[in-house]
C-alpha cells in the first residue's frame, strides 16, 4: 500500500491532505510511526512498513506544492507518550519552513460550520485518497473529486498558517512537555 501511495504521491503536483485525527503521514516521524502501528505488525512487516512511510517523505525534498492540515485534535491524541509527541511536534514546526510546505492547523478554539468527519488527500484535483480502519479507497470519479474540493474550500477560513501555525504547535508542544 505505501508503495501505491507513493506512486500517487510522486505524479502530483500539488498535494493537499487534511487529517483530523493523526499526524500526517508525510510528516510523521519513525518513533510516532512506530507508535501508531502498535501491535498491528511485527518483524519484518513492521520494519518495511515504517521504513516505506519514511522513504515516501523525501517527496517533500521535491518541487511538488504541499499543503497539509490537520485539527488540534490529532496533535493532542497523545500518540506513543509525551516524548514522542514532542519530538513529532518539532518535526512539524521544521517541516513548516520549507517554501513547499504549507502547514495548517485548525485550532479547537476555532469556530466550525463544517464537519471533520475524515481525513482526505487531493492529488491535483484529480483523485481523493480515503483511508479507513480497515481499507483505501482512490476515488477518481469527476463529481466526487470536485466534492471534495468544495470540502477543502469549506474548512479555508478556519485554517491558521504560517506563524499562527507555529504558535499553536508550540503551545501544544509545551503541554506535551510539562509532563515528560
Amino acid at each position: 500500500m505505501q508503495q501505491r501511495l507513493g506512486k500517487l504521491e510522486t505524479a502530483a503536483i500539488r498535494i493537499r491532505n487534511f487529517a483530523p485525527t493523526a499526524v500526517i503521514g508525510l510528516l510523521q516521524t519513525e518513533d510516532y510511526v512506530d507508535a501508531l502501528l502498535g501491535d498491528w505488525l511485527s518483524g519484518t512487516d513492521r520494519t518495511r512498513m515504517i521504513s516505506s512511510r519514511l522513504e515516501r517523505q523525501r517527496l517533500l525534498d521535491s518541487d511538488r506544492e504541499f499543503i497539509l492540515v490537520m485539527a488540534e485534535g490529532a496533535l493532542r491524541w497523545n500518540m506513543g507518550g509525551a516524548a514522542v509527541m514532542v519530538e513529532q511536534l518539532d518535526r512539524l514546526v521544521r517541516e513548516s519552513r520549507r517554501p513547499n510546505v504549507r502547514l495548517g492547523i485548525i485550532e479547537w478554539t476555532t469556530p466550525a460550520r463544517v464537519p471533520a468527519l475524515h481525513g482526505f488527500t487531493i492529488y491535483d484535483s484529480r483523485a481523493v485518497l480515503l483511508g479507513t480502519q480497515t481499507a483505501t479507497a482512490i476515488i477518481t470519479d469527476q463529481k466526487d473529486v470536485n466534492d471534495y474540493e468544495e470540502h477543502w474550500a469549506e474548512l479555508e477560513p478556519i485554517i491558521s498558517y504560517g506563524d499562527a501555525a507555529r504558535a499553536a504547535i508550540e503551545r501544544i508542544a509545551a503541554d506535551y512537555r510539562s509532563i515528560t
